[in-house]
């Protein structure tokens, strides 16, 4: 019984997901990233306030971004996918810091 109320709550969590509150977390997201130049607090800025709406409660919002973060890391294809842009804006950052001692 407790299983079955767990998922009836986290159905209608995700449910909430399918209105207009979804375009929240990424509007949010891009007006940080815009305003403040910085891309990696504004994604988590973003990922908070996406799980904030899906647990709407200081603690649980937390939580949720936790676990979202935590299920991202143990993920093999989205960790080989992490270290593959990890590698390749590596790179890039090599080349532009030649070509910049270059000039």
């Amino acid at each position: 019984m407790r299983g079955f109320c767990y998922a009836r709550r986290k159905i209608k969590r995700l449910n909430k997901m399918n209105t207009w509150f979804s375009l929240i977390p990424p509007l949010v997201t891009i007006a940080l990233a815009i305003w403040s130049k910085k891309i990696l607090p504004s994604l988590l800025i973003g990922l908070l306030a996406g799980s904030f709406l899906l647990n709407p409660t200081p603690i649980g919002g937390f939580a949720t971004a936790v676990d979202h973060i935590v299920d991202t890391l143990t993920d093999k294809e989205s960790l080989q996918v992490l270290l593959f842009l990890y590698l390749f804006s590596g790179l890039l950052l090599r080349q532009l810091n030649r070509r910049h001692l270059e000039l």
